[in-house]
């Protein structure tokens, strides 16, 4: 598909070398805990589209939109160059009109509530 696990894999390196580890939050529930607050919720929050759906494309470009905003991260670590970063935008655009395209994604949720 045009570089885009090699997009992904980048755009995964880049996070985890800005110390934005979301895959490896451990210990939220400890957090929630240390600062007063009983564990209240711990979830998962899912976000997801797929070829058909009206807001499909709507998820393919919120998704360009912030590999594009971790472009320079990408580029000054290394991780991927210019080139291959447009070529697999264009793959990602190209790849949403396909019809066995689908996008998922789900995001660790935890709440706490204040002690009396």
């Amino acid at each position: 598909m045009g570089g885009i696990q090699e997009f992904h894999d980048s755009s995964c390196r880049a996070k985890f070398r800005n110390h934005q580890r979301g895959a490896l939050r451990r210990g939220v529930v400890g957090t929630v805990e240390g600062v007063g607050a009983a564990p209240a919720r711990n979830t998962w929050i899912f976000f997801g589209s797929c070829a058909g759906s009206p807001d499909f494309e709507v998820y393919v470009e919120n998704l360009i939109g912030i590999l594009e905003g971790a472009k320079e991260k990408m580029l000054d670590f290394g991780l991927l160059d210019a080139r291959t970063f447009e070529e697999s935008v264009a793959a990602l655009r190209d790849w949403k009109h396909r019809p066995d395209a689908a996008i998922w994604f789900a995001m660790a949720w935890t709440e706490g509530v204040r002690r009396e």
